[in-house]
C-alpha cells in the first residue's frame, strides 16, 4: 500500500516519489498512464488526494569560507570598527593580518571561534553577532 506520494521536483515537474507503508520509495512519473502495478496503484491513491508539494531539500551553510565570503559575514560598520582598532591594537591588528593571509576561514577552528571572541572581548562584536557569524 501507498503511504505518500510527493512531488521529486518544483512545478511543473510530474515526477513523483512514492513512499510505500514498508519505507520502499519508488520514482514515478504522474502524467504516465497506470500501466503497471505501481502506476496503478498511484493512480488509484491520487483519485482521491493530491502528492504533497515539492519541498527543496536544505542545504546548510558552508563551514569553510573564503576569506571574502567571512568578511561578507561581518557588517560594514563592524568591519571598519574591526579595521580602526586594528590601527590601535596589535591583538587586533595580528588577527586581521592572519585573517588576510589566510586561503580560506573554517568556522569550526578554535583560532576562528577565539578571533570572533576577542573582537567581542574588544567591544567590537556583540556575543550574539559571533554566534550568527559562526552559524
Amino acid at each position: 500500500m501507498i503511504q505518500s506520494i510527493r512531488f521529486a521536483a518544483a512545478a511543473p515537474s510530474t515526477a513523483a516519489i512514492i513512499t510505500m507503508e514498508d519505507g520502499q520509495e519508488w520514482s514515478t512519473d504522474t502524467s504516465l498512464p497506470p500501466d503497471t502495478w505501481l502506476r496503478e496503484l498511484m493512480h488509484d491513491w491520487l483519485a482521491g488526494q493530491a502528492p504533497a508539494d515539492y519541498v527543496a531539500p536544505v542545504v546548510a551553510a558552508p563551514r569553510i569560507l573564503t576569506v571574502l565570503q567571512f568578511r561578507d559575514r561581518l557588517t560594514p560598520a563592524e568591519e571598519v570598527a574591526i579595521t580602526q582598532a586594528g590601527m590601535a591594537s596589535a591583538a587586533v591588528r595580528v588577527w586581521l593580518d592572519r585573517l588576510s593571509g589566510a586561503q580560506e576561514v573554517n568556522l569550526d577552528d578554535p583560532r576562528t571561534v577565539a578571533g570572533l571572541h576577542a573582537m567581542a572581548a574588544a567591544g567590537l562584536l556583540t556575543i550574539e553577532r559571533v554566534t550568527e557569524i559562526l552559524a
